[in-house]
């Protein structure tokens, strides 16, 4: 008894010490701080939820100070970012992270960075010395107090300004990656005929006037593919982690839109963006006010880095999604002997560098990095080599001086310019100045000899190789469109006949037309219309598998019962619903039943799902090659799997199933959230509405329910005065999972609530005081 009685006192001493050593770690709401660096004194308030507004003398002063802040709530979150660019997970994660270090060394993000911040322009520079000043502060000031997570780590390196420039070198690789379609494509080449394979991904239909594909003009790879290369592509797929793996993202989504004057209530532009990224904690960005004498800047900051991605200036404001251009091509070569690869000109030797990796918990890894004439080797097998080109890894990265003239930018031409600096990633910068609006394509993409971006090439061929890259005004551009209005939602924008083939594999329009539909409803558009756009949660891809799906007649009285409430049903994704739930469990238990009666590994059906499904139900020829003839008989035994399937955990009476029951969006802790019990207990969620395809995206996850993408931030942008514009992120400003402010925006972002940055906080929680 009495022992056990000791064992218990000993627990709740250490979790006491434990609690009280997190507790230390918070940063403070108010105070007095020096700073090395700064030119004047700095003033910071907090509004009722942490959000800083910051008062400098300068843009360099208040680049310090965001530092400071960022590192005060942020510095766990940047150091990880640092270590996944750098290759350097696994000296904390031990093997479960090997791969993911093996990659990011592959690829060269470190060198990448480097080689880019020998090529900063002296106004960029100072602002990214400052910045590391500013989290160096906080470093030296807190040590392993730094963050809770450091107790156990360890003191955290200094913040270098090349450091941050690893952000964008990172992002450019998540929104790059047609590659890995060139990959999942070929793994098929063997047992499906090439025109399947394609349908797997069938090619969208053309968009609207202002966002138009344009026909594939480029010459045709030849289909013929070893059983080698088939190999290779698996092996190169097996061991390159991808979403939702820890420590990945998603490749692309999210909206954007703005309207003109004459379209709008105030007779001045609105503009909104939403970027759809991972549900990850802590959040992507940080929400921020910077006020000097000369700039104003309010919006998404992302920790790391000195710049405002998303928001608004004085004078304009802007957003971005990912345009979906194929910058990536897989080069197959053939290998002779240990050391040397068969090039156009004959035989090659690799470029060989040698890397050590430390593990925790075993001894240190030997890694080589092989490289080609057409970038680093994904894998290397007994005959066959496949090498990864990618534009992000052919240039030095001037994305941060673009970044940094787009927040200065006076007006829609200085933001122009500024997107012609952006070398990558490929997006659509969506910018509003008070008179008009634009649409600027930003980085470069590869000029091809052969193919699209669609299929690998032959490294050995001459006519295969990239012959140039086409960047910044060679790429599409829209100004003041004679609509008044320009949309996007990842669908191309290249007019018809544009002279850069921009690929093949391009995003389906389904938000794009909820969107416009809404536009269309108003003659002069608010801040508030804006806001329930962007919560709407109708999906025209259900709406145009209804008329199909109304006509199956299940075989068991729960599938039928079930698919009965689909009758009359508008496709909105409610979490209060059944039908979002039904909808979604049919068409993706019918989708399986399709792919493995063709023998198609449910894993290598890639992103094209949708689309895939919908001329599955809409085209009598795809029925017949996919589904032995009509698709009625696999739909009605999909239904009636799906429902049993369900009720097994939701009770037998359908009308009471929820989507929301089951469709969380879950906000990972990137440390303690894939621990059982706790990471479940400690991860921020909520019950969200939407799906995949609505414009208040959330994307269920490839098995279960869950919500593991959607929109990290919103912001809607009134040009006729941009303090009313409005904002919100999820789940909250701090990156500490034991402060109340890492979670509190949840509700908010979820029920369509938003916060205004105006001058000064409406209620101002704590005052810092950053003293030179």
């Amino acid at each position: 008894m009495r022992f056990g009685i000791g064992i218990l006192l000993l627990f709740v001493v250490a979790a006491g010490l434990l609690a009280g050593l997190i507790v230390v770690t918070l940063p403070g709401e108010s105070g007095t701080v020096r700073l090395p660096g700064l030119s004047a004194p700095v003033i910071v308030r907090f509004g009722a939820r942490g959000v800083p507004y910051i008062q400098a003398a300068n843009s360099a002063d208040a680049a310090e100070a965001l530092g400071y802040l960022q590192a005060r709530e942020r510095l766990f979150q940047m150091e990880l970012m640092r270590r996944l660019a750098e290759g350097r997970l696994s000296a904390w994660f031990g093997s479960r992270t090997l791969a993911t270090d093996e990659q990011m060394r592959t690829l060269g993000l470190k060198q990448a960075a480097i080689s880019a911040a020998g090529a900063l322009d002296p106004r960029t520079r100072t602002l990214l010395d400052a910045y590391a000043r500013g989290a160096n502060a906080w470093i030296d000031q807190r040590g392993r107090f730094s963050a809770w997570e450091f107790l156990y780590f360890g003191k955290p390196q200094h913040w270098r300004p090349r450091d941050s420039l690893l952000w964008s070198e990172l992002l450019a690789n998540q929104l790059s990656g047609n590659a890995w379609v060139e990959l999942q494509r070929l793994t098929l080449a063997r047992s499906l005929p090439r025109t399947k394979i394609m349908q797997l991904w069938p090619k969208v239909p053309v968009p609207p006037p202002d966002s138009v594909s344009r026909h594939n003009g480029s010459a045709p790879f030849q289909f013929g593919f070893s059983k080698a290369d088939v190999r290779a592509a698996r092996a190169a797929l097996s061991v390159i982690p991808r979403f939702p793996a820890p420590f990945t993202g998603p490749s692309t989504a999210s909206n954007e839109w703005a309207v003109a004057g004459n379209r709008s209530a105030t007779g001045a532009p609105l503009l909104a963006g939403d970027p759809h990224l991972g549900f990850t904690f802590p959040s992507l960005w940080y929400l921020a006010r910077i006020n000097t004498p000369l700039r104003t800047l309010a919006g998404a900051t992302a920790p790391g880095t000195p710049f405002l991605i998303f928001g608004h200036n004085r004078h304009i404001a802007w957003t971005f999604t990912n345009n979906g251009a194929a910058v990536q091509d897989v080069f197959i070569f053939r290998r002779i002997g240990h050391d040397h690869y068969l090039g156009p000109a004959g035989p090659l030797a690799f470029g060989i560098k040698h890397e050590t990796i430390r593990v925790a918990g075993r001894h240190p890894v030997a890694f080589t990095v092989r490289s080609t004439i057409d970038g680093p080797v994904l894998t290397l097998r007994r005959h066959t080599v496949l090498a990864l080109d990618a534009v992000n890894l052919t240039r030095h990265d001037r994305a941060a001086e673009g970044i940094r003239r787009l927040d200065d930018a006076p007006n829609l031409g200085a933001a122009d310019a500024a997107a012609d600096l952006i070398t990558t990633p490929v997006e659509n910068l969506l910018v509003a100045s008070r008179r008009r609006i634009g649409l600027f394509v930003t980085g470069c993409v590869p000029l091809r000899g052969m193919g699209n971006g669609a299929w690998p090439l032959e490294g050995d061929k001459v006519a295969d190789q990239w012959t140039g890259l086409a960047c910044g005004s060679a790429l599409p551009r829209i100004i003041a469109p004679a609509s008044g209005v320009i949309v996007n939602t990842n669908e191309q924008v290249a007019p018809p006949n544009f002279p850069v083939d921009m690929g093949r594999d391009q995003s389906g329009d389904w938000r794009s037309e909820r969107i416009r539909a809404d536009l269309a409803k108003h003659q002069h558009l608010t801040v508030a219309d804006f806001s329930a756009i962007q919560h709407d949660v109708i999906s025209a891809y259900a709406q145009a598998l209804l008329p199909t799906l109304n006509k199956i007649h299940p075989a068991t009285p729960l599938a039928r019962q079930a698919v009965a409430l689909l009758r009359g049903w508008n496709g909105a994704m409610h979490r209060d619903a059944p039908q979002p739930l039904i909808f979604n469990a049919w068409v993706r238990a019918f989708r399986n039943r399709v792919l493995l009666l063709n023998h198609v590994p449910l894993t290598d059906a890639g992103l094209a799902t949708r689309h895939f499904v919908q001329f599955l139900l809409t085209s009598p020829i795809w029925a017949r090659g996919w589904c032995g003839g009509s698709c009625a008989p696999l739909l009605s035994a999909a239904a009636d799997h799906a429902m049993a399937s369900l009720a097994r955990t939701q009770g037998d009476n359908p009308a009471r199933w929820t989507w929301g029951s089951v469709h969380r969006a879950v906000f990972t802790d990137t440390l303690l959230g894939h621990l059982p019990l706790i990471g479940r207990l400690i991860s921020p969620s909520i019950s969200v509405g939407g799906d995949g395809s609505t414009v208040d995206r959330s994307v269920p996850a490839p098995s279960g329910w869950t919500a593991i993408q959607g929109p990290s931030y919103r912001g809607i942008y009134e040009l006729a005065d941009l303090n009313r514009s409005r904002f919100i992120m999820a789940p909250g400003q701090s990156g500490d999972v034991f402060s109340p402010q890492s979670r509190d925006f949840l509700k908010s972002w979820r029920d369509n609530d938003t916060i205004t940055l105006k001058a000064t906080p409406r209620k101002q929680r704590g005052k810092l005081v950053l003293l030179p």
